[in-house]
């Protein structure tokens, strides 16, 4: 606005003017930016040096319920003492994009002010603003409709009624809640339900659930942990074998899991450990229902229900070639998902305190737990889940020796500030202090590359049978291994589980 603007009269101060129809200046050579400014859907007030209003726009009276005429002539810093404008005025910085209350009118508006110079001073200001009030309105509205929503969905998941089977499984969080209701509703059906969850978050538990909720109650459950049973063993313990079908093999042959599960549950643990040849043996199952002996020429019918459980993303192996795709669909008709503890810390109070019930039990013990402790189990990030909770809970009350768990009976590991953070908080896993203490460890010149990685492994596999004091399932998830390669590192450094159980192992 340089030139003949509204603002450049004698000695920089507003020249005067008359007012028009509308309430506006009029001013020379201004009639055509004036018609501009007044057709645009933001409100336009421009002020001079000493915040005087010299100009508004119609669009000023929609937005502000304010008549043009009552304000022209008037000192911003009178009407309204807090605006941003009279502040650009006095600095000349401009304002972009902010939000501004109007005290006054008890607006809400997105504001972007510029100065207005002349010949290198600030003359006044124009404030381009529009109206967010209601928006703002509605997302809160939006906010708390959705805040109500989610509480009223936990606890709709919080009060379903759920099977006695699954009311052993202990949480309340809405999460965990919402893939029980699903596993309940279809327990009673002969679906295939592939439980899908990080290692110790209770599968088990869930596919357990899952058949004593159904009409096979009566029959077995069969588990078949896809882990711990070594590849060249693992076609005969599912399907069986006939007599003289290898070297060694029982006279008269023998059933195999699949046979025996017949009109029970068959479970496949960790499915997503299978080999490529199984998993197409295992598909005939699922689609034929039928199989044959290692050896065999006679094809049997199986009456089984199939459940599967995984830790691995097997979407992802199926893009990777290492899952067959035809397996996946017909394991995944019902998936039901179930959350790590780390996303339900609300959980974790009532879960300790089982947890300390049962082993009180077993040890003959009568402790509980202080709220230091509470404390701290809540922030852990807990990256072996409910198992590794369960583990660290049967460790604080073997060592306690008087009537309330404390701080210092937890794990030394549990107490570094890289192992703690709360519901929303990056992931850290238990490996991170391993990773300090490796970088830390001094690397011995001129071994050989094998003999360090060896000398690393047997340390690692050490520092995790110490820490789970002689439990293998723990110190394989503290490392994050496979149970058949956490036993053939202990052969290969020849250790025993024994070696680290007792209180001289705990030292």
């Amino acid at each position: 606005m340089a030139g003949t603007t509204p603002l450049e009269g004698p000695e920089g101060r507003a020249p005067e003017g008359r007012v028009v129809g509308n309430g506006l200046l009029e001013y020379p050579h201004s009639a055509g930016l004036v018609r501009v400014l007044d057709s645009i859907h933001e409100g336009v007030v421009v002020i001079d040096r000493d915040t005087r209003i010299v100009y508004a726009n119609p669009a000023y009276t929609r937005i502000l319920r304010v008549p043009v005429k009552r304000i022209l002539g008037k000192r911003m810093a009178e009407i309204e003492p807090e605006a941003k404008i009279n502040r650009v005025v006095v600095d000349g910085v401009p304002v972009r994009e902010e939000e501004a209350f109007v005290k006054t009118l008890k607006k809400t508006v997105v504001v972007n002010i510029e100065p207005i110079l002349a010949g290198g001073k600030v003359i006044g200001a124009v404030s381009v603003f529009r109206d967010v009030t209601e928006v703002l309105e509605l997302t809160r509205k939006l906010r708390e409709a959705r805040m109500l929503a989610d509480h009223l969905r936990d606890e709709l998941n919080r009060n379903v009624a759920l099977p006695d089977p699954f009311k052993s499984i202990i949480g309340s969080n809405g999460k965990l809640r919402q893939a029980l209701s699903l596993a309940s509703r279809v327990a009673p059906t002969n679906a295939t339900v592939l439980i899908i969850g990080e290692n110790g978050v209770g599968k088990e538990l869930v596919a357990r659930a899952i058949h004593l909720s159904s009409t096979r109650a009566s029959k077995p459950l069969i588990r078949i942990d896809c882990t711990a049973i070594p590849e060249t063993l693992l076609e005969s313990e599912l399907f069986g074998y006939e007599e003289g079908a290898f070297t060694g093999a029982r006279k008269g042959g023998k059933p195999g899991k699949i046979e025996i599960a017949s009109g029970g549950t068959i479970f496949f643990d960790e499915i997503g450990e299978m080999s490529l040849s199984m998993q197409a043996k295992v598909l005939r199952v699922l689609e034929a229902r039928e199989f044959e002996r290692v050896g065999g020429t006679t094809t049997l019918k199986v009456d089984a229900r199939i459940l599967a459980a995984t830790n691995r993303d097997l979407d992802a192996m199926v893009k990777q070639g290492k899952f067959r795709e035809d397996l996946y669909y017909r394991l995944c008709v019902v998936p039901v998902i179930i959350p790590p503890l780390r996303e339900r810390p609300d959980d974790i109070p009532a879960l300790a305190t089982a947890f300390v019930e049962e082993f009180n039990h077993v040890y003959s013990k009568g402790l509980r737990l202080s709220r230091e402790v509470v404390n701290r189990l809540v922030q852990y990030c807990w990256p072996g889940n409910v198992r590794e909770l369960r583990n660290t809970i049967e460790h604080a009350v073997l060592i306690c020796e008087g009537d309330t768990l404390l701080e210092s009976h937890l794990p030394a590991y549990m107490m570094g500030p890289r192992h703690t953070g709360g519901q929303g908080e990056e992931r850290r896993d238990g490996r991170a202090g391993r990773d300090e203490a490796a970088a830390a460890r001094p690397v011995t010149r001129g071994k050989a590359l094998k003999a360090l990685v060896s000398e690393i492994e047997e340390t690692a596999v050490r520092e995790a049978l110490e820490q789970a004091n002689g439990n293998v399932s723990a110190a394989m998830q503290y490392l994050g291994v496979s149970r058949r390669t956490f036993y053939k590192k202990m052969s290969k450094f020849g250790l025993e589980p024994g070696q680290f159980r007792g209180p001289k192992a705990l030292k």
